[in-house]
């Protein structure tokens, strides 16, 4: 089965890799994102040596898992610890002499929403008298899904194409007034994934058991 989309994740920028490391994350649902990638990295290039993979687990970012509104997920001092560790051994061999090849190692972004899925979470929903034309979901959507209106036009606010669109919610959580909803996601009950904001306000709701974040999870009918 093909899981990674030509698209987003073509098989060339694989070509040349020699070594590879998996760095995956997870809320609360930890799913099998590390085997995954270690799996669908080494499919596409079974000469390439594998050099080690780290599964972190962060406050969550799917939206409709995301913390209910005024509330934040706290986050896992000891993740961080696990994070800093890995990235030690990553440097530490590069400085031990490994070959010159390491310094060439392929960094790409995988997202577990690889597969088109706008029809579970989407649509995208922008609320013109709100959105004040900073373009921050422009700029921070991976797949291009939100581009600028033309220059000069009518039409002031981004446009969203359902197309390229994956619904990872990164135009939600970068709105700096909430201008964006995705109601399939039920995004309008849930916070805004921190991402270097203000907690002022917020109330820090303790971090979950893994498993036990599911009960959030009310899509609309």
């Amino acid at each position: 089965m093909k899981i990674l989309n030509e698209r987003n994740s073509p098989s060339s920028i694989f070509a040349k890799m020699k070594y590879y490391f998996a760095y995956t994350t997870f809320g609360n649902e930890p799913g099998n994102a590390l085997e995954f990638a270690e799996t669908q990295l080494s499919l596409r290039n079974k000469n390439a040596k594998y050099i080690g993979g780290v599964f972190l687990q962060y406050p969550e970012n799917a939206v409709p898992l995301q913390s209910p509104r005024g509330t934040y997920d706290a986050e896992r001092p000891d993740q961080k610890k696990k994070e800093e560790d890995f990235i030690a051994m990553l440097v530490s061999r590069l400085e031990k002499g490994e070959p010159a090849e390491m310094h060439e190692i392929v960094t790409e972004t995988v997202h577990p929403e690889e597969n088109k899925n706008s029809v579970l979470f989407g649509p995208i929903v922008i609320d013109p008298s709100k959105c004040i034309g900073c373009y921050s979901c422009v700029s921070h959507c991976a797949y291009n899904a939100m581009t600028k209106p033309e220059a000069g036009g009518a039409v002031k606010i981004p446009s969203w194409n359902a197309d390229r669109c994956c619904t990872c919610g990164a135009c939600f959580n970068f709105c700096p007034v909430r201008a964006i909803e995705i109601p399939g996601g039920n995004s309008s009950e849930r916070e805004q994934y921190f991402f270097g904001r203000s907690k002022a306000g917020l109330k820090e709701t303790p971090a979950l058991p893994r498993g036990q974040v599911a009960s959030r999870l009310t899509i609309p009918h």
